[in-house]
């Protein structure tokens, strides 16, 4: 009796060398957010990695249930901090969702909205503008305050819309923004899609830590979307399709800052997107080479140049004194490019700070890419988890370095009517007039 065709079997084949890393120890478990709110083994990263290995042996089908689990998972990778193995959990979770990805029974309104966004979207600029301006153009409305009139379908991407900092950045950009003073290097800064529009005030403030400190900044227009988005949502094609674009963008350049921990985390492992059977050794060497000279911004501020602060006190607290600020990391610079002390040690030599200790850094705040609006539940769940932790701090200020934390944060704070601002690293850095000392490039 012939079996029916799996053809999920294959490509999960692939992963089987990772997942026979994993040596079911557990030690994951703790770390793991949904594991800790929902206590099943299944939604769990050793058990996930279960279910991959099952369906990759034909002993279960990708029914509802199966990727109902594999969807809960916010892909921190708190769990690749955790492992005494070095699994790559996230290579495996995202090679297991495009795999399966084909199998899924989504409407053909879905299917057409996931292909816009992720082809269209977030990789073309024309369709970024329109985006950012009906944005701004809902706020200007107060689309929070109607969200409760709003259809369920748009309710929840209401209620979660960023509230932009600022003019979007790269059309108003020159392709190179000089260097203050002795020229120390240039380097290319990386814009993103969504970030362009909605944070161009940390694009601002980036460029102004990095040419005080003596490098020019070149802003390639042709640069695009990163691909994280796509990767995580099992869409890999089209995240390989942008990898071309940048890697041509920033060609000569000795170093690529990024300020979005979510962006960096997959701008630093491109390679990953082609495994031997799709990339020729030359992509893979040119997507490695790049991945090599893309840098968080911590980590090139920490790394690359000796700084010194001015005093002072930013003028939007209007707390006297010292300013209590808590830093919250982001999974995808702490987890995924195992950045945990550049940003702490730039932030203890700022003065007029007082830095708190803050309870559960580590922890995911729910925003994961478009998680909170996947999984709306889940998402506030961990998300009030965190800003009990926040406003038991007592802190003025949330310091992270992630666009979705800082849009996460900020819908649930103000949720709250709670006064406590979030700021980017670079924001708050370029308050306090950090600059370059003389002969400073390490």
């Amino acid at each position: 009796m012939a079996t029916e065709p799996r053809p999920w079997v294959e490509p999960l084949a692939r992963l089987e060398a990772l997942t026979q890393q994993c040596v079911h120890c557990g030690l994951c478990l703790p770390t793991c957010p949904t594991y800790a709110l929902l206590g099943t083994e299944m939604d769990s990263p050793r058990g996930r990695i279960y279910l991959i290995r099952a369906l990759r042996e034909g002993r279960i089908d990708p029914t509802e249930v199966t990727l109902n689990h594999l969807d809960r998972c916010l892909d921190c990778r708190a769990c690749e901090s955790a492992c005494p193995s070095g699994v790559r959990y996230g290579a495996i979770l995202e090679g297991a969702r495009a795999a399966l990805e084909p199998t899924r029974s989504r409407p053909a309104v879905t299917r057409a909205l996931r292909h816009f966004a992720f082809r269209s979207l977030l990789s073309e600029r024309r369709w970024l503008r329109a985006a950012g301006a009906l944005l701004r153009l809902g706020h200007a409305f107060g689309i929070r305050r109607l969200a409760a009139f709003l259809p369920a379908a748009l309710r929840r991407a209401a209620l979660v819309a960023p509230i932009p900092r600022g003019d979007a950045f790269l059309d108003q950009a020159p392709a190179l923004f000089p260097a203050v003073g002795a020229v120390r290097g240039r380097v290319g800064l990386f814009v993103g899609c969504a970030m362009d529009q909605v944070h161009g005030d940390v694009h601002r403030a980036t460029v102004s830590l990095l040419t005080r400190a003596g490098f020019e900044v070149a802003v390639p227009r042709d640069q695009t979307c990163c691909g994280a988005l796509q990767a995580h949502n099992g869409e890999r094609g089209a995240a390989r399709e942008l990898v071309a674009r940048n890697l041509a963008s920033f060609e000569g350049l000795e170093a690529v800052v990024v300020n979005s921990a979510g962006c960096g985390a997959q701008l630093a492992e491109l390679e990953s997107l082609f495994p031997a059977h799709h990339g020729s050794g030359r992509e893979i060497a040119r997507a490695h080479a790049f991945s090599a000279r893309c840098l968080d911004l911590s980590t090139f501020l920490h790394h690359r140049v000796k700084f010194a602060l001015s005093p002072g006190v930013p003028a939007a607290s209007g707390a006297p004194g010292l300013i209590s600020a808590v830093y919250d990391a982001p999974c995808h610079l702490l987890h995924a490019q195992k950045e945990a002390n550049a940003p702490l040690a730039l932030l203890r030599r700022v003065p007029g700070i007082e830095l708190r200790p803050l309870t559960e850094p580590d922890w995911c705040c729910g925003a994961a890419g478009i998680y909170n609006l996947t999984q709306p539940i889940l998402a506030d769940r961990l998300l009030d988890r965190k800003l009990d932790h926040i406003e038991a701090s007592g802190a003025h200020l949330v310091i992270t370095a992630n666009p979705g934390c800082m849009i996460q944060l900020e819908a649930g704070l103000a949720r709250r009517g709670a006064s406590v601002q979030v700021l980017h690293l670079a924001e708050l850095l370029d308050r306090f007039g950090l600059s370059a000392e003389p002969g400073s490039q390490r």
